[in-house]
């Protein structure tokens, strides 16, 4: 993982994996997609994303231990405008160890 400012973050290509980043804060997971502008980007996010947009509240305040199903096709649009904004952005290396975790079966 290597940490970059705005500037190097809009020059990364799509498909990048990365964390906005506050000083020993990390924020999301999420997919880089194609830049729009200079300082705003799309993108998909790993986590959080509820497949029927129409029941999202209902969905965020259900605490019922139900199943709900996630939607990996939703790209969304990052129109921060923050200039000082960092990034956690997450290497080949970074990216192979999270799958190696995620299909340990002691997660299944």
């Amino acid at each position: 993982m290597r940490i970059v400012n705005l500037t190097e973050f809009m020059k990364l290509p799509k498909g990048t994996v990365y964390s906005k980043y506050s000083p020993c804060v990390f924020e999301g997971l999420m997919v880089k997609e194609n830049n729009s502008g200079e300082i705003d980007w799309y993108y998909q996010s790993l986590i959080g994303n509820l497949t029927d947009y129409n029941e999202f509240f209902e969905k965020c305040h259900s605490y019922k231990g139900e199943s709900i199903e996630l939607d990996f096709d939703i790209i969304g649009r990052d129109a921060m405008y923050d200039k000082g904004q960092l990034f956690a952005v997450y290497e080949k290396k970074d990216i192979e160890n999270f799958i190696k975790c995620l299909q340990n079966e002691a997660y299944q």
